[in-house]
């Protein structure tokens, strides 16, 4: 969405995919995501997103490849 100087945005993601053939399960990821903006000149910008993600994988002896974690991410665009 677009208003003025703001934009703001969301999205969402579900995917899943068949891992290991020999457990019943699946692979599955979940994400999200959250950003807005603000543009001060045509030449100045100031931005942040929250991301959200959600991974499991059907195989329960791989502890290392089920996370769920949390990206913050604020930054400024200068344009010369």
């Amino acid at each position: 969405y677009n208003t003025g100087p703001w934009t703001i945005g969301t999205y969402y993601q579900y995917a899943s995919n068949e891992g290991s053939p020999i457990i019943a399960r699946d692979d599955r990821l979940s994400a999200l995501e959250v950003g807005a903006s603000y543009r001060f000149t045509t030449k100045l910008r100031l931005y942040g997103a929250w991301y959200r993600f959600d991974f499991d994988d059907d195989d329960r002896s791989a502890s290392g490849l089920s996370d769920v974690g949390d990206v913050f991410v604020l930054g400024l665009r200068v344009t010369v």
